[in-house]
């Protein structure tokens, strides 16, 4: 499901950034794909040497920078999780609006992260630096808004992890 899924209606309690999206922004597919930890696994990837794995897309905004996102390395190498490089969607190779000819999907986080198109994957000690994993997508307490958030304190806390 997109994060943006009627966001329209969440503006009439609280100001929101973003496209006022109504309730389009979600859908049911059965996905194809290589389970994630099985390549990471295979290409000797260690856990303990690593914190996340980026996924980048080949859509670029209009700096030119493509779009990214990264989930923690613990999570990548968990079989229970089903990260998957999915190439089919209900049974069809992946249609090109929904990320043809590579797409990631992670289950159970935000959908922002699961990237389409997908051009590269980086394993690495940081987060992804991309503005929709460091300022985008983000879900604040009902006191916490764009205005008034602090996300120096958001990176430290996460530092101390």
């Amino acid at each position: 499901m997109c994060a943006g899924n009627r966001r329209s209606e969440m503006t009439k309690e609280k100001q929101l950034k973003g496209l006022n999206w109504g309730i389009g922004a979600v859908g049911n597919a059965t996905w194809t794909g290589t389970r994630l930890c099985d390549i990471l696994k295979d290409l000797k990837i260690k856990e303990d040497d690593y914190n996340h794995i980026q996924f980048e897309g080949y859509d670029l905004d209009p700096s030119g920078t493509p779009y990214g996102a990264s989930i923690p390395i613990s999570k990548a190498m968990d079989s229970r999780a089903d990260i998957i490089l999915a190439y089919e969607m209900n049974e069809q190779p992946i249609p090109r609006d929904h990320g043809f000819p590579i797409r990631v999907i992670v289950p159970g986080v935000v959908g922002a992260r699961n990237v389409k198109w997908l051009a590269k994957i980086i394993v690495s000690k940081k987060e992804s630096q991309s503005q929709w994993q460091q300022n985008d997508y983000k879900v604040f307490s009902p006191n916490t808004d764009w205005d008034n958030v602090d996300f120096l304190r958001h990176l430290l806390y996460k530092k101390c992890l």
